[in-house]
């Protein structure tokens, strides 16, 4: 019995690809970047969050007028959890990050099936 001299992985690897990618990683990358920053924020104003409520702090008073627009339709649904310090944990904050983080996924899914 003769021996392959090839092996079926590395022919796929070799192999052309004949779908076009490149025209829509623009727009992918933009929206990877806008979700990105904002999850970003939101994670930052969730850390910030756990150690300290007090809005005299500027870097807080930041972080929570940048925020407060993403936060803000989550307000209503989950309530926050108190720790034992002077903060609190941010639930709609991490909320948002979720939410924001599957809008994107979907948004370039769609933009994806659309060029392809």
């Amino acid at each position: 019995m003769a021996r392959r001299r090839y092996d079926d992985f590395h022919e796929t690897l070799n192999a052309p690809i004949d779908r076009d990618y490149t025209s829509y990683w623009p727009v992918t990358n933009v929206i990877s970047a806008i979700a990105g920053i904002l999850d970003a924020l939101l994670l930052i104003r969730f850390v910030v969050h756990l150690f300290t409520s007090d809005t005299a702090i500027g870097l807080v008073a930041l972080i929570q007028g940048l925020t407060n627009w993403l936060v803000a339709p989550f307000d209503g649904l989950i309530g926050t959890t108190p720790t034992t310090g002077s903060g609190y944990v941010d639930w709609p904050a991490l909320l948002a990050v979720v939410v924001i983080s599957l809008i994107a996924a979907l948004i370039m899914r769609v933009t994806r099936s659309a060029d392809v």
